[in-house]
C-alpha cells in the first residue's frame, strides 16, 4: 500500500485562487455599465448642465407659467359649463370671462417683466397705502356670500382689494426690510413697522369677514421676517401667535365653527353647511381614480358641487384627470417653488431676494392651502387656487407676480453677463424686453435723473426769480411815475389854489380901496403958495422962489410944515420932506376932523384907551389926507 501523500501549500494557494475567480468576474460585470446606467449618467450630465446654465430659471419659470395658465383656462372651461349654461344660457360665459381677465394679466405681466426696480420701490409705500384705503372702502359694500369682498363699479366691473393688498404687503415689506439690512438684529427694526401694518391690515380683511385670505397674509408675514433673517426664536413666536389667532378667529363665528366641527367628524351629517361641500368633493376625487373619467365628463359639476369652478376645482381636476392630473398640477407648484428660490438665491439685491422668496412661498402656500382643504387634510378656508381658480382679481395679480419673477430671473449675474454678451434671443427681440439693467446701473440712472430734476428745479428757479425781478423793477417804474405824476397833479393843484387865493385876495384889495378920486399928480418943486393960488403963477417964478427960500430961510421942522405934532410921521413920503404947501395941512387936518366925526369911539374895554382911539384916528386921518391932497411925484407912477 502505498502511503498517502500530504498536500502542499501550493495547492492551498491553487484552491484560493480558483475560488475568488467568481467573486472577482462577479464585481467586474457589476462595475461594466451597462445601456440603462449609461443613459442615465449622460442624462443626469445633460440635466445638470442645462441646470447650470445662465438662462434655465427663465426658461424653467416661463414653462411652469404658460402650463398653469393654459391648464386653469381648460379646467374653468370644463367645470364651469354647466353652471354658466343653466344662468346664461350658455357654456361659455365664465370661460369668456376668464379669458378677458388672462388677456388683460399678460399686459400686465409684459409691464413687470420690463419694469425697474428703482421704480417700483418707489412706488411701494404709495401702493401700500392705498391698498389700505381700499380695504376701508370695500367695508361699505354690499355683501356677497356674506362678506363684504368686492367692490363693484357699475353692474359689470368689479374686483377684489385683498387680493391687491397682499401684493402690495409683499413689494413695501421686501422694500422696508431690505432698506434695514443693517439692523435687523434687532427686533424694533425687524418688527416696526412692518409687522404693525400686517396685522392692520389682517384686521381689515376678518372685519370683511375672510378668513382664507387672512391665512394667506400670514404666509406672506411668516415668509418675509423668515427670509428677512429673523431668528428661530422670533420666528417660534409669529408662527405660534398666527397660528393661535386663525384658531381663535374660526371658533368665534357659527359657520366657521361648522365647518370646523365637520371636518373633524367626517361622519357628521352630510347636507351640513360645509360638511356637505367637503363630502362631495372627496367623493368626486374618488370617482377619478388614477386617470380620471375624462376630461368634461365630471358629474360633481352637475350641481353637486359647490362652488367646482372656483374653491373646489382640484376636485374637478381630481375627478376628470385623476391621480396623474392631480400629480401633473401639484408637480407644477413644487416646480415653480424650486425655480422661484433657485432665482432668489442666484440674485444679489436684498430686495430682489425677498420679493422672489416671500412671492413664491405665498403662491405655493396658496395652492398648498387649496389642496389640502379640498383633500380633506385642514378645514375649508375658500381660498383660491392661483392659476387655476376661476377669478379676475386674482388671475391678473398672480400673472404679475409671475412678471416679477421672470425680471428677476433675468437680473441673476449670469442672465445679464449672457445678455450684454451675445444679446437678448430671437422671442425677446421680438417682444421687445432687451437687456435688463442692473442695481448699480439703476442707481446711476436714478442718481442722474435725480441730479438733473434738481438742476430743472434749479433753473426753473432762477428764472423765477429773474421773472420776479423783472416785474419788481416794472412795478418800481409803475410806481415811480404814479409817484411823479401824482406829485406834479399835487403841484398844480396846489399852484392853482395858489392863483385863487391871490385872485380873490387881489378882488377884495380892490373892494376894500378907497373910491375917490386921487389928485393930479403935481411937482415935486411947486410951493404952497402955489398950490393955493390955483397955480397963477408960472413955473419957473415958483422954482426959483422956491431954491431962494430955501437958501434964505432957516429949516422948519415937520410939525411946523404940518401945522400940528406928529404929523410928519404919517404924511411925509419920501422925497416929500420939504416943499409940502400949508393947504395941504390945512386940508389933511379937515379930513380929519370930519373923519373923526364919522368913525365911532372904540370900547375901552377891549383894551383901547382914548388916547390910543385918538392916535389911530390921528394915523387913519393923516393917511387919508395923505393918499386924497398929498403932492405925489412923477416917479411915484
Amino acid at each position: 500500500m502505498s502511503a498517502p501523500t500530504k498536500s502542499t501549500g501550493t495547492d492551498k494557494s491553487t484552491s484560493k485562487t480558483t475560488m475568488r475567480k467568481p467573486a472577482v468576474a462577479k464585481r467586474a460585470r457589476a462595475q461594466t455599465p451597462t445601456a440603462a446606467r449609461r443613459w442615465m449618467s449622460v442624462t443626469k450630465g445633460k440635466l445638470t448642465d442645462w441646470l447650470d446654465r445662465p438662462m434655465t430659471s427663465l426658461h424653467l419659470l416661463l414653462a411652469v407659467f404658460f402650463l398653469l395658465l393654459a391648464f386653469g383656462l381648460l379646467m374653468v372651461l370644463s367645470s364651469s359649463s354647466v353652471k354658466s349654461f343653466k344662468t346664461g344660457g350658455s357654456s361659455f360665459t365664465v370661460f369668456k370671462d376668464q379669458l378677458i381677465f388672462a388677456i388683460g394679466g399678460m399686459f400686465l405681466f409684459y409691464l413687470c417683466m420690463r419694469i425697474k426696480l428703482s421704480w417700483l420701490r418707489g412706488v411701494s409705500t404709495t401702493g401700500m397705502l392705498v391698498a389700505l384705503g381700499l380695504l376701508l372702502v370695500v367695508l361699505a359694500m354690499p355683501k356677497v356670500n356674506g362678506a363684504r369682498s368686492w367692490i363693484f363699479i357699475g353692474d359689470s366691473v368689479n374686483f377684489q382689494p385683498s387680493e391687491m393688498a397682499k401684493f402690495a404687503l409683499v413689494i413695501w415689506g421686501a422694500h422696508v426690510l431690505a432698506s434695514r439690512r443693517s439692523n435687523l438684529g434687532s427686533w424694533r427694526y425687524l418688527l416696526v413697522p412692518v409687522l404693525p401694518v400686517a396685522c392692520l391690515m389682517g384686521v381689515l380683511i376678518m372685519v370683511q369677514p375672510d378668513l382664507g385670505t387672512t391665512a394667506a397674509l400670514l404666509v406672506i408675514v411668516l415668509a418675509l421676517f423668515f427670509f428677512a433673517g429673523a431668528s428661530w426664536k422670533l420666528f417660534v413666536l409669529i408662527v405660534i401667535a398666527g397660528v393661535g389667532g386663525l384658531a381663535a378667529l374660526a371658533v368665534t363665528a357659527s359657520y366657521r365653527l361648522a365647518r370646523v366641527t365637520s371636518w373633524i367628524e367626517m361622519l357628521g351629517d352630510p347636507l351640513e353647511k360645509g360638511g356637505y361641500q367637503l363630502q362631495q368633493g372627496l367623493l368626486g376625487m374618488a370617482d377619478g381614480g388614477f386617470f380620471g373619467v375624462g376630461l368634461g365628463q365630471s358629474r360633481a359639476k352637475w350641481q353637486y358641487l359647490p362652488h367646482a369652478e372656483s374653491d373646489f376645482i382640484f376636485a374637478i381636476v381630481g375627478e376628470e384627470l385623476g391621480i396623474l392630473g392631480s400629480g401633473l398640477l401639484v408637480a407644477l407648484f413644487l416646480t415653480l417653488a424650486i425655480v422661484g428660490l433657485r432665482i432668489a438665491r442666484r440674485n444679489v439685491d436684498p430686495f430682489v431676494k425677498l420679493v422672489s422668496a416671500t412671492s413664491t412661498a405665498w403662491l405655493v402656500g396658496q395652492a398648498a392651502i387649496n389642496i389640502f382643504y379640498v383633500i380633506g387634510l385642514i378645514p375649508v378656508t375658500g381660498l383660491p387656487l392661483p392659476m387655476i381658480s376661476a377669478g379676475g382679481t386674482s388671475l391678473i395679480i398672480t400673472m404679475a407676480i409671475f412678471g416679477l419673477l421672470a425680471n428677476f430671473a433675468r437680473r441673476e449675474p449670469k442672465a445679464m453677463a449672457v445678455l450684454q454678451e451675445k444679446g437678448p434671443g430671437r422671442l425677446s427681440r421680438m417682444l421687445g424686453f432687451g437687456v435688463p439693467n442692473s442695481a448699480s446701473q439703476e442707481a446711476r440712472e436714478l442718481a442722474g435723473k435725480v441730479e438733473k430734476r434738481k438742476n430743472k428745479e434749479w433753473a426753473r428757479t432762477a428764472a423765477r426769480k429773474a421773472s420776479q425781478e423783472k416785474k419788481d423793477v416794472k412795478a418800481a417804474g409803475r410806481h415811480k411815475a404814479d409817484s411823479e405824476r401824482s406829485s406834479r397833479k399835487q403841484q398844480a393843484k396846489v399852484a392853482k389854489l395858489a392863483a385863487r387865493g391871490r385872485a380873490q385876495a387881489e378882488k377884495r384889495r380892490r373892494e376894500q380901496a378907497p373910491r375917490s378920486p386921487r389928485p393930479a399928480p403935481q411937482s415935486r418943486r411947486q410951493t404952497p403958495g402955489a398950490s393955493q393960488s390955483g397955480g397963477s403963477q408960472s413955473g419957473g417964478s415958483r422954482s426959483a422962489g422956491s431954491r431962494s427960500d430955501r437958501r434964505s430961510d432957516p429949516p422948519r421942522s415937520d410939525e411946523q410944515r404940518s401945522g400940528r405934532p406928529g404929523a410928519a410921521r404919517f404924511d411925509a413920503r419920501p422925497g416929500e420932506r420939504s416943499g409940502r404947501s400949508a393947504a395941504s395941512g390945512q386940508s389933511a387936518a379937515s379930513g380929519r376932523r370930519q373923519h373923526d366925526r364919522s368913525v365911532p369911539p372904540r370900547n375901552p374895554r377891549r383894551g383901547d384907551s382914548p388916547e390910543n382911539s385918538r392916535t389911530s384916528r390921528t394915523s387913519r386921518t393923516s393917511r387919508t389926507a395923505r393918499d386924497t391932497s398929498a403932492p405925489r411925484d412923477e416917479r411915484d407912477y
